[in-house]
């Protein structure tokens, strides 16, 4: 299955496709306005994080997922901000990217408000949807990971599923694009465009 070949309008397939929506959601005033809104009002949420059960290990491993979301190095909002992108182009990659709690150091990899030296997140790095080459996937059709082409040049390299997450509208059969909140607006788009 490649997720190309799902999108039956050739405008709104791969490489051009992903310009095109970025078009619409940075150029279209409705459409931007529509998706600040719903960014913004997301952004004000409060996330909780409840143990999976009732045992100290559960109790431990929300108090270290709680610990780390307010210790990396950009805000939840401001992650939660660029996760959002899955609503124009219907998918977003994220690689995460773990740091060694050992306090305030001068190095990225171990700087932390805490210095318990256990792994926590250090950040949920974007992989910009326009660096996708291609997706890779197992005999089973599951996604095993993202190929990128890095934006400033050099070899492309594979962001492993297994430390990544893919965020998506839908399914839409199985496809790891998912379906953009922007599909259904191309036509009315493109024709105010060019009136």
């Amino acid at each position: 299955l490649v997720a190309e070949y799902l999108e039956f309008m050739g405008q709104m397939r791969g490489l051009k496709g992903l310009k095109t929506r970025r078009e619409m959601a940075e150029n279209d005033p409705y459409i931007s306005a529509g998706l600040l809104t719903i960014k913004q009002f997301l952004r004000q949420t409060t996330i909780t994080v409840t143990p999976g059960g009732t045992d100290a290990a559960a109790q431990r491993s929300a108090e270290l997922a709680e610990t780390s979301l307010a210790d990396m190095s950009a805000t939840w909002a401001d992650t939660l901000s660029d996760i959002l992108t899955v609503l124009h182009y219907g998918w977003a990659y994220h690689e995460v990217v773990l740091k060694a709690r050992k306090g305030e150091t001068d190095d990225p990899t171990t700087n932390s408000k805490y210095s318990d030296g256990l792994w926590g997140w250090r950040k949920i790095e974007t992989r910009a949807q326009e660096t996708l080459d291609k997706w890779a996937f197992d005999d089973h059709g599951g996604v095993q990971g993202m190929w990128q082409c890095p934006p400033n040049g050099g070899e492309r390299r594979l962001i492993p599923i297994d430390r990544s997450l893919l965020f998506r509208t839908e399914p839409n059969r199985g496809n790891p694009e998912g379906r953009s909140l922007l599909r259904g607006a191309y036509l009315p788009w493109y024709h105010a465009k060019r009136i």
